[in-house]
């Protein structure tokens, strides 16, 4: 696995910042528009980080230009009640099998 022990810190920092995200429930319709503006930011961050990591430039414009096309489908996917835990517990099991070094960790439950 590629990566440096400064990035595996700032990875287990994010993982901590989207687990944290969790426990915050939004009170009105525009307390969850920045609740979901926020959750795509962190999880920008920490995609930007796993491409930094991989040193795979040309994936990571992939992915760029492909959230810039789909961002509102995503937004409304997000706003299913309970999508943005799934997507937490998802995040986790990738991030674990990077920090572990292992490619090959399942990545079901």
């Amino acid at each position: 696995m590629r990566g440096e022990e400064p990035e595996f810190k700032e990875l287990r920092k994010i993982m901590a910042e989207m687990k944290a995200f969790t426990a915050e429930k939004p009170q009105n319709e525009e307390s969850e528009a920045l609740r979901l503006k926020n959750w795509l930011a962190i999880d920008r961050k920490l995609h930007g980080l796993v491409f930094k990591m991989a040193k795979n430039q040309k994936g990571e414009n992939i992915i760029k230009n492909m959230n810039i096309q789909w961002h509102r489908l995503k937004v409304g996917m997000l706003a299913l009640e309970g999508r943005i835990e799934k997507t937490v517990a998802e995040h986790e099991r990738f991030v674990q099998a990077i920090l572990e070094k292992n490619p090959r960790k399942p990545n079901k439950p």
